[in-house]
C-alpha cells in the first residue's frame, strides 16, 4: 500500500513539479530588512511585514532594533511601520505611520531594505 502511494506522488511530481513546490529554489529572492532608530527622539515603535507584527528588540543606539532574513519569490510585499517622535512644535504629530510596498522581480537576487526612523533605502 505504501509503494503504491509514493509511486503514485512521483508519478504527480513528474507530471507536475510545481504542485509539491511553491516556489524554485533558484528563483527565491535574499531579502534584508534592517530596522534602526533615527536618533534617541525619533524611535521606530512598531513594524509589520506582510501583515505580520515583527516584534522589535529595546532601543540600543550600539546596535540595530531588528534584523530580518527572508528567502521570497518574486511578488509585491508589504511594509507598514510607525514611529514615535518627542515633538518640537504643537502642532507636529507625535506618531507617524509609514507604507511603502517592495516589490521583489524575478532578475533580483539580493535585496536590502534599511529603515531609519522615518526614512527607507531600499538597494
Amino acid at each position: 500500500m505504501l509503494q503504491k502511494l509514493l509511486k503514485s506522488i512521483v508519478f504527480i511530481m513528474v507530471l507536475n513539479p510545481m504542485i509539491g513546490f511553491g516556489a524554485h529554489f533558484e528563483n527565491l529572492i535574499d531579502l534584508t530588512i534592517k530596522v534602526e532608530d533615527a536618533s534617541y527622539n525619533n524611535r521606530v515603535k512598531s513594524l509589520q511585514f506582510n501583515g505580520e507584527e515583527v516584534k522589535l528588540d529595546a532601543s540600543d543606539m550600539f546596535k540595530p532594533r531588528k534584523i530580518l532574513q527572508y528567502k521570497l519569490p518574486p511578488g509585491r510585499y508589504m511594509l507598514n511601520w510607525t514611529t514615535e517622535k518627542s515633538p518640537t512644535k504643537w502642532t507636529e504629530d507625535a506618531i507617524k505611520n509609514f507604507e511603502r510596498i517592495l516589490v521583489l522581480e524575478s532578475g533580483d537576487g539580493i535585496v536590502r531594505v534599511f529603515v531609519k526612523g522615518e526614512g527607507i533605502t531600499m538597494y
